[in-house]
């Protein structure tokens, strides 16, 4: 019975915050609707780091009720560190250092800033003051207008048909 008790449930890897909209999409699956759309959560390591998981469910049969589900998915983090991604232009044109260079690739990966310090073994102060700096550099306040100067950039650079066509291939790569 040991055995059993160190063994964890998925939902203990679920991270707290998405917990109850995963269980929502449980409970609806279970009551016969489909969920064909691919859905997006945080799932925690052991380690405590955080995994973005893009996945798709598929309903478990037995006896003809559904008992469960089936959870197929992967880690978005490479494919937005690619879809997103800036050249050496980006970084000269900004004036960014090359440590905040190195922030601003995990940054962008999704990385949080305790996963940042400990790649790049520097303190988490020292990363957020990395990220000030990029911040102030290209005159953004927080991480969504971050994300979406990023996507501008690339728009402008690439054109947007461009820019939709790099994510799509780099989903069809990965």
């Amino acid at each position: 019975m040991k055995a059993r008790e160190n063994r964890r449930n998925f939902l203990d890897f679920v991270f707290p915050d998405d917990r109850n909209r995963f269980y929502e999409l449980y409970k609806k699956m279970k009551n016969g609707k489909e969920l064909s759309e691919l859905q997006e959560l945080r799932l925690t390591k052991r380690s405590g780091a955080i995994i973005h998981f893009l996945f798709n469910t598929v309903p478990l049969i037995k006896e003809k009720e559904i008992s469960g589900m089936r959870i197929s998915g992967f880690d978005i983090r490479p494919i937005l560190s690619k879809s997103l991604s800036v050249d050496e232009e980006f970084f000269k044109e900004f004036s960014l250092s090359p440590r905040e260079k190195e922030v601003l690739k995990l940054w962008i990966q999704g990385y949080q800033i305790k996963e940042i310090a400990s790649t790049l073994f520097i303190a988490e102060s020292t990363v957020k003051i990395h990220i000030g700096s990029i911040y102030s550099k290209l005159d953004v306040k927080n991480k969504a207008e971050f994300f979406e100067f990023i996507k501008n950039y690339q728009i402008k650079k690439f054109g947007y048909e461009s820019f939709l066509f790099s994510i799509l291939s780099q989903l069809i790569k990965n």
